[in-house]
C-alpha cells in the first residue's frame, strides 16, 4: 500500500472535520516498530486534537495496516508561514548539501502563500544554479517541504548573474539570520569522522531530526546494560552553554566499546546523530553515531536575539498631522524654564486596548500621539485583529467587536511601522507596565525590540497630585482635561498626552 492509498484510506473513516492529518513519514525502527509521523496544522492541533481523535486515529491505522508490526504514532504542529518555509528550506540544505549552505543562506528566497498552495522561488548565481540543476535540488525540496507543511509545495530555481546584486521589493525584509553555528577545532576522531560544524543546541533540542551535529561538555556518563547477551551503553549530557540535551551512544562492535571506554568527564566533544524521543527521558536526545574530541570556540556563540531594525518608511500605517489650536498657547508665555522639559526631545503617549489583561491576551487597538518639542506633531492608530473572539465584557468595555476586527491587520503586520514611529522617543503611558507588556511581549515575537525609556503619568501624578483614585478618567478629571470615550485606545492617548504635558510642568514647581 503506498502512501497515497493509505491517507484516502483514514480519511475515509474519519469524518469530514477530523481530516487534518497529512502524513509526515513512516520509518520502521529496530524491533519491527513502525513509526508514524502525522503533520497538523498548529491552530487546528490545539483545537482539535485531542485524545479521543488520536484514539480513533490509532484504531483506524490497526485495521488498515498489517499486524507483522508494532506501530507508534506520534504528531507535529506545523506552521505555514514564510519565515518557517524559509527556515526549513535552510535546514535541508545545511543537512543534506552542507558545501553550498553559505550560499543558499544569502541568497534571495521568495515565499509566496495562495490557498492551499505555497510558491518557493530561490534565487542562485550562475555557478550555484548548475550544482543545484546537477543534484536535483528543486526536485528534492519541493518534496521535503511538501512533507512538513500542510500545504502543497512548488519550487522552482531561478539563475541569476554571478555577483549582482537584484533589488526586487524596495522594501524587503532583513535577510534571514539563517542556521546559528558554533565553530570548532576537531583534535581526535573517536568513532568516524564529523564532517560539519555543529549547531546551538537551544534551537535543536525540541524537536526530532536526522544528520544533526552539537558539541559540548560532556556529564554524566555511565555505562547501562540493556540485554545481557547484547552488552550496554552510554548515555551522558552535553551542554553548549546555549543549553544541554541528553545523549546514548551504542556501541556496535569492538572499536566502538574501546571508544565508549575512552570517554570520560568533562571531555569537549562534537557529535552527529539523530534526534529523537526518548520515553526514558521523556524528552528529545541525540543517538550518537559519530564522535570527536574538539576545543569551541566560544567567541562564536551568541545568543543574543537579533531583532529586526528600522525601515525607511512605513508599509501599513502611516502617521497623520495632529492639528489642535489649544497646543499654540501651551508655551506662549516666555517661561524658559518650563520649555527646557520637552527643547529637543520626543515624546510617544499611546494607549493599548486588549483582549484581557494577562500574558497569553492580545492587543486589539493602538493609539499613539507624537510629541516634539512639546508641541503634538504626528497620530498613529489602527486596530489590530487578535486572531480570536472578544468576551462580552471586553466589548461592553470598549465598544471593539469582533466584526471591527475581522479585517484588521495582525500585529506582526503593523509592528515595524509602531516600531519606526517610535525610534528615538521616550514612550508614555498611563500605567505604563501594563501596556509596555504587551508591546514589548508582542513587539520581540515579531521581531522587534521595543527598549525604549519609558514614562508613567500614573507615577506623575502620584507625586504631583494628593487625590484618592489615580485612574486616567479621575486624572483628567482634577487637571481639566476632556476624556470623551474612555477605553478607546486614540481618545485615552490624547488625554494622557495632555495631563503628562501638564504634570510635567507642575512637577517644577513642587
Amino acid at each position: 500500500m503506498n502512501e497515497s492509498q493509505f491517507m484516502t484510506k483514514l480519511n475515509e473513516a474519519l469524518l469530514e472535520n477530523q481530516r487534518i492529518f497529512k502524513l509526515n513519514s513512516a520509518v520502521l525502527h529496530k524491533e519491527q516498530t513502525l513509526v508514524i509521523v502525522f503533520i497538523v496544522d498548529a491552530h487546528t492541533y490545539d483545537e482539535k486534537l485531542d485524545d479521543g481523535l488520536k484514539e480513533k486515529v490509532e484504531n483506524i491505522v490497526l485495521q488498515i495496516l498489517p499486524k507483522t508490526f508494532k506501530y507508534e504514532i506520534r504528531y507535529k504542529k506545523t506552521v505555514t508561514e514564510p519565515k518557517y518555509i524559509t527556515k526549513a528550506i535552510l535546514d535541508f540544505v545545511y543537512n543534506e548539501y552542507p558545501s553550498i549552505y553559505s550560499f543558499v543562506q544569502n541568497s534571495n528566497i521568495d515565499v509566496t502563500i495562495e490557498g492551499d498552495t505555497v510558491k518557493v522561488t530561490l534565487f542562485a548565481e550562475s555557478y550555484i544554479y548548475k550544482f543545484c540543476l546537477n543534484a536535483g535540488l528543486a526536485e528534492k525540496l519541493e518534496e521535503n517541504l511538501t512533507r512538513n507543511f500542510m500545504e502543497d509545495v512548488a519550487l522552482n530555481i531561478v539563475e541569476t548573474a554571478n555577483k549582482t546584486q537584484i533589488d526586487i521589493i524596495t522594501e524587503a525584509p532583513p535577510a534571514s539570520e539563517g542556521i546559528k553555528l558554533i565553530s570548532v577545532s576537531v583534535s581526535e576522531h573517536i568513532y568516524g569522522i564529523v564532517g560539519k560544524k555543529p549547531r546551538y543546541i537551544c534551537e535543536m533540542k525540541e524537536t526530532e531530526a536526522e544528520n544533526v551535529t552539537l558539541c559540548g561538555a560532556l556529564s554524566g556518563l555511565k555505562a547501562r546494560k540493556y540485554k545481557e547477551k547484547e552488552g550496554f551503553f552510554y548515555t551522558f549530557s552535553i551542554n553548549d552553554t546555549t543549553s544541554s540535551i541528553d545523549a546514548k551512544f551504542f556501541p556496535r562492535n569492538k572499536k566502538a566499546i574501546a571508544c565508549g571506554e575512552a570517554l570520560k568527564e568533562g571531555d569537549i566533544l562534537v557529535m552527529e546523530g539523530t534526534l529523537k524521543f526518548d520515553k526514558f527521558s521523556n524528552g528529545i536526545s541525540m543517538m550518537v553515531n559519530k564522535l570527536a574530541r574538539c576545543t569551541i570556540d566560544y567567541d562564536s556563540i551568541d545568543t543574543r536575539p537579533k531583532y529586526k531594525t528600522e525601515r525607511e518608511r512605513y508599509i501599513n500605517i502611516h502617521p497623520f498631522p495632529y492639528k489642535n489650536e489649544e497646543q499654540k498657547t501651551l508655551f506662549a508665555s516666555d517661561r524658559s524654564k518650563e520649555y527646557g522639559i520637552f527643547k529637543g526631545k520626543s515624546f510617544v503617549v499611546f494607549d493599548l486596548e486588549t483582549t484581557g489583561v494577562t500574558n497569553t491576551d492580545q492587543i486589539t487597538e493602538i493609539g499613539a500621539v507624537k510629541i516634539v518639542d512639546g508641541e503634538m506633531t504626528e497620530i498613529f492608530h489602527t486596530l489590530v485583529n487578535p486572531q480570536c473572539s472578544l468576551s462580552q465584557d471586553i466589548i461592553k468595555l470598549t465598544g471593539i467587536t469582533d466584526e471591527m476586527l475581522a479585517d484588521a491587520p495582525l500585529f506582526e503586520d503593523v509592528a515595524h511601522d509602531f516600531y519606526k514611529f517610535t525610534r528615538g522617543a521616550v514612550l508614555v503611558a498611563h500605567n505604563a507596565p501594563f501596556d509596555m507588556s504587551f508591546i514589548v511581549r508582542q513587539g520581540r515575537a515579531a521581531g522587534y525590540n521595543f527598549d525604549n525609556s519609558v514614562a508613567d503619568t500614573l507615577v506623575l501624578a502620584k507625586q504631583t497630585l494628593k487625590m484618592k483614585s489615580y485612574k486616567l478618567q479621575n486624572v483628567c478629571k482634577e487637571l481639566g482635561v476632556s476624556l470623551e470615550g474612555a477605553h478607546r485606545a486614540m481618545n485615552d492617548t490624547l488625554a494622557t498626552a495632555n495631563i503628562f504635558k501638564r504634570l510635567l510642568i507642575m512637577s517644577l514647581d513642587t
